[in-house]
């Protein structure tokens, strides 16, 4: 009764990027086994379907052992957050959603989709510049010589509108803005650095710790150039097993999870949503949607 982890990349893939499909398969059929043979167990029969943040994929796994001590089976869907929320405005059978913005949970609150009483903020994160292993790209400085920038679509994705944010409180925005590259969500671009496609790329700590192996982060960029990073959460109203939903957040509240989430590089806060801040766009220029574009 492990996590059953589906990531939705709909990104059009470049030779490198199908790789990553690819290996995004494998790890949903290794997953998918762990499950079966933990399913010999007795089952209480509560199942929990989760849309999350593309970047909680890796620590809600973690918890699964913890997901199954409270008798729950959760069926997560990750993507960027935008996705998620269109998800649940066009009548997806969840239960709950995580975001990396707490202006999704905001707009579903208005539009009456998601329960009042559950809605409040769960974790922070902060945003790095990240560059693969052997790069060029050293400092901050050294993106005035990068060819290609990975970033989320600000349009859609959290961290790509945090990443804008910053690059123009960094007075870096209009000079780079030719050579940045849209990503679909953070692992995407999390990919593009690690395989090279790209020379640099902003994303959350959380993700670059994903891919240590491959990536390393070149600068830590300062909270004051952006809005708070946090997620917000909330239970979708006519869900599939409100009780299991209630489980689920009582669960990712615990100390157990919040010290999981910890590890993985989260800062696990309880709080109420903040409130709505200004509203940032995707811009209008040459930015591309995939590295190889443009040469």
């Amino acid at each position: 009764m492990s996590l059953l982890l589906r990531i939705r990349l709909n990104e059009t893939m470049s030779h490198h990027r199908k790789s990553f499909r690819l290996v995004t398969c494998l790890l949903a059929v290794t997953l998918a086994l762990t499950t079966t043979s933990c399913s010999r167990r007795p089952s209480t029969g509560a199942t929990v379907h989760v849309l999350a943040a593309a970047s909680l994929c890796d620590v809600l796994h973690a918890m699964s052992a913890d997901m199954h001590a409270a008798g729950l089976d959760v069926k997560g869907e990750f993507g960027a957050t935008g996705a998620l929320r269109r998800e649940v405005e066009h009548g997806a059978p969840a239960d709950v959603i995580i975001t990396a913005s707490p202006g999704a949970v905001r707009r579903l609150l208005a539009e009456k989709l998601v329960t009042p009483s559950s809605a409040c903020v769960v974790y922070r994160n902060h945003l790095v510049l990240v560059a693969p292993k052997d790069g060029e790209v050293k400092t901050l400085a050294d993106l005035a010589r990068a060819r290609r920038i990975g970033i989320g679509d600000p349009a859609s994705v959290p961290a790509g509108r945090y990443g804008a944010e910053a690059l123009r409180s960094l007075g870096l925005f209009d000079e780079l803005r030719p050579r940045l590259v849209y990503g679909s969500d953070v692992r995407v671009v999390l990919e593009w650095v690690a395989q090279g496609d790209v020379d640099a790329g902003l994303m959350y700590t959380t993700d670059a710790r994903v891919e240590a192996a491959r990536v390393r982060v070149v600068a830590t960029i300062p909270d004051r150039t952006h809005a708070p990073i946090l997620y917000g959460c909330a239970t979708i109203k006519g869900c599939p097993d409100p009780a299991g939903a209630a489980r689920f957040l009582a669960v990712l509240r615990s100390p157990s999870a919040q010290a999981i989430a910890r590890n993985a590089g989260f800062e696990p806060i309880t709080q109420p949503l903040p409130p709505a801040g200004p509203r940032v766009t995707r811009p209008s220029s040459s930015a591309r949607s995939t590295p190889s574009a443009g040469g």
